[in-house]
């Protein structure tokens, strides 16, 4: 098994040319949690988070395409009864992941056992009601981050909600929510959300937002 992250050191420095090192891995990390926080903090009002832990059987491996199948497969018989999802996937010691998945949905909507149905055929699954999906979530994924072993190329989280969640403003407030902070702390987050105006990013890290330019204070110096 490859070890695709952890290994590089990513060198900053900050315009006032404090400099800072931080692993690929640990960025990867902060980038994931942040995201993970603005998906529970986009929430419509009335909604029901419900855990769903997939685990491999023995006899079965990972493919890339699982978990991608599994959401398919409950986005199908739950059509817009559910509103979102959340994922991460945590590894195992015998080099297989077992992920943790929250549905969003409607107050009131039950799911049966994923794997009874047929709609996880790759080992067994458990499933229970969080309160606090974002705390839990990262939790798991903080046990992952002392193990590194990830298959190369594979993800290892996902945030989505849909449009037909409140219309469309869940979707909105997570890409709202999950911009660096150094760019949310200059912009003005209540017209941002108003006018449902997001800044636009261009290359050599400049954002634009409403006609005013901005670029990140940190640079990156080099990767070791």
């Amino acid at each position: 098994m490859e070890r695709p992250y952890g290994d590089k050191t990513i060198w900053l420095e900050h315009k006032s040319g404090r400099p800072i090192a931080i692993s690929a891995w640990e960025a990867r990390m902060r980038r994931m949690t942040r995201r993970i926080r603005a998906w529970e903090m986009a929430a419509p009002t009335g909604v029901e988070f419900i855990a769903v832990h997939l685990t491999y059987a023995p006899e079965h491996q990972w493919r890339p395409g699982h978990i991608s199948e599994f959401i398919r497969t409950v986005a199908k018989h739950l059509g817009k009864r559910l509103l979102g999802y959340a994922w991460g996937a945590e590894m195992q010691k015998r080099g297989v992941p077992h992920y943790h998945v929250v549905l969003a949905v409607k107050r009131g909507v039950r799911i049966p056992m994923p794997d009874k149905e047929g709609w996880w055929p790759h080992g067994h699954t458990r499933v229970e009601k969080w309160t606090r999906p974002a705390l839990y979530l990262t939790n798991f994924i903080k046990k992952a981050y002392q193990k590194f072993w990830f298959p190369k190329g594979m993800r290892t989280y996902a945030v989505v909600w849909f449009e037909w969640a409140a219309q469309g403003e869940s979707a909105f407030l997570l890409k709202l929510w999950s911009l660096p902070k150094w760019l949310l702390a200059r912009i003005n987050q209540f017209v941002a959300i108003l006018e449902r105006a997001l800044p636009q990013r261009f290359p050599g890290g400049w954002w634009c937002w409403k006609g005013r330019w901005f670029r990140s204070p940190w640079r990156v110096v080099m990767v070791t």
